[in-house]
């Protein structure tokens, strides 16, 4: 608002018009300080441009409010160390948040030390396996690969069964050629349920069952055992047989495993 001086001197009248004339013609154009555009050149500190759907609003390096316009989908919107800049998620290091880094993150080994070092999987006996002879078969389900030159550690619980009292159940295991070490313990009930246990060092050597006269019927086991392989990758398969010929041997289904890769 433009105030007039009033002045009760009438000899002042014409100064007192003369001063209104002046104050009039100081009010800028119409628009000039009514409804504008932020992006407009009415304004000193910022750049006159359009509005785009998506644009952000930021300091420059003039520095002035400047539009930023909006970058492909995906993107994220942080700073380095003097700008906002638009990042790729995909090319973050988990130590910094800039966009400085990308190439040498792109091409950078790095480990994540908890998620790495374990690869772990589950096996299962979907339906039951039965031997009636005195040759090793393969328990379908209860096996997994393993890589070169890599650690593992494994377990099996079973639910098994025999139909003779006399005949016991003899297990194997078989891997790849050549292994650093393999180690596996069997713990398990005998005749009268008294507790048998036995160890393998190596694959392809049964344990040693005729000495122990198995109680007819169903019965649990528990193997544990670990693998430090050598230069060949292959299957680990549990197997197992009769020890006497014309009786039958059973891993019920439901038995199950699991296994570790520790490095």
């Amino acid at each position: 608002m433009y105030k007039v001086p009033y002045v009760t001197n009438d000899s002042r009248i014409d100064e007192n018009f003369a001063y209104l004339a002046r104050s009039l013609s100081a009010v800028p154009a119409e628009g000039g300080l009514g409804e504008h555009n932020l992006l407009s050149a009415s304004h000193g500190d910022t750049l006159a441009d359009s509005v785009v759907r998506g644009d952000i609003i930021y300091g420059d390096a003039t520095p002035k409010w400047a539009r930023m316009a909006k970058g492909s989908a995906g993107l994220l919107v942080g700073y380095n160390a003097t700008d906002v800049v638009q990042i790729n998620p995909n090319t973050l290091d988990v130590d910094k948040v800039d966009g400085s880094h990308a190439s040498a993150f792109a091409s950078a080994v790095h480990t994540h030390p908890f998620t790495d070092i374990t690869t772990a999987g589950m096996m299962y006996v979907a339906t039951n396996v039965t031997n009636a002879t005195q040759v090793m078969a393969n328990v379908t389900g209860l096996s997994f690969a393993v890589e070169a030159n890599k650690n593992y550690k494994f377990s099996f619980d079973l639910k098994v069964d025999t139909t003779a009292a006399a005949c016991a159940i003899w297990y194997q295991f078989t891997g790849p050629n050549s292994p650093t070490s393999f180690w596996a313990h069997i713990d398990y009930y005998s005749a009268a349920n008294t507790p048998w246990e036995e160890e393998l060092s190596a694959f392809s050597t049964p344990t040693a069952g005729t000495s122990q006269a198995t109680q007819a019927g169903s019965k649990s086991a528990k193997w544990i055992g670990f693998l430090i392989n050598g230069a060949n990758a292959g299957i680990v398969q549990m197997q197992f047989r009769c020890e006497v010929a014309s009786q039958t041997v059973t891993i019920y289904a439901g038995s199950s495993g699991i296994w570790n890769k520790l490095n």
